[in-house]
């Protein structure tokens, strides 16, 4: 319990207690950080997106050169759904 609150987890920023003249119906209010986060990324994942995109960009150019795209791959979605 963090602060009175139910939150089993630390929450990414702090809590703030109100002006008590503002007449309002609580004490406190949360205030995240700053968005976006700061995010360091390890070589592996730099090294996978890359891959991802990497095959991302090879399946739209397959896709640009099927005459009928949704024939061929609306299987594939189908299959991923089941």
């Amino acid at each position: 319990m963090k602060d009175g609150y139910l939150i089993d987890t630390p929450a990414p920023g702090v809590y703030r207690p109100v002006d008590s003249s503002a007449r309002v119906p609580f004490a406190k209010f949360y205030k995240p950080d700053a968005l976006p986060p700061k995010i360091d990324l390890s070589k592996d994942v730099i090294q996978a997106y890359g891959r991802a995109m990497h095959a991302l960009g090879r399946l739209d150019g397959f896709w640009s050169e099927i005459e009928d795209p949704e024939a061929v791959f609306g299987l594939f979605v189908y299959k991923e759904a089941e």
